[in-house]
């Protein structure tokens, strides 16, 4: 009897706290809001930074960034990574954040970034649309 209670107790106390298993929460880590960017559409990416690695959300332009987010971790196989729906930036790129566009009337135009305080630069045709982050190279 008293076996059956401590059962169902651990139960409640799990369902109280949405505890899961370890096996699923070492897969998922917490993301806590670094920025938003807004890139003037109808969407807007919420940036994301979990344990030293930065996540991207995208919502709706109208819609507020959670403070925080559970994201999954990318598998270590590439391929899985690649369809991973979030983001995890890699040691060798730094994942750059549209500021502003530089047009001279000539041919091309320069879209400026910032990856972690440093300025990195894009070099488009004049008529494209400069994305709202780049990957670039350290």
């Amino acid at each position: 009897m008293q076996t059956r209670i401590w059962k169902l107790s651990a139960v409640i106390i799990a369902m109280a706290f949405n505890l899961q298993p370890a096996s699923a929460q070492s897969s998922q880590v917490t993301g806590y809001l670094k920025k938003e960017v807004d890139s003037g559409g109808m969407t807007k990416q919420c940036i994301y930074d979990a344990l030293g690695s930065t996540y991207v959300k995208t919502v709706q332009s109208y819609q507020l960034c959670p403070n925080s987010e559970r994201f999954t971790k990318p598998s270590s196989s590439s391929a899985a990574a690649a369809e991973n729906d979030d983001y995890r930036a890699t040691a060798r790129q730094v994942t750059g954040y549209f500021k502003r566009e530089i047009t001279d009337g000539g041919l091309t135009k320069q879209c400026l970034y910032d990856a972690l305080g440093s300025t990195y630069v894009l070099t488009l045709k004049s008529h494209q649309v400069c994305p709202v982050s780049a990957s670039f190279r350290k």
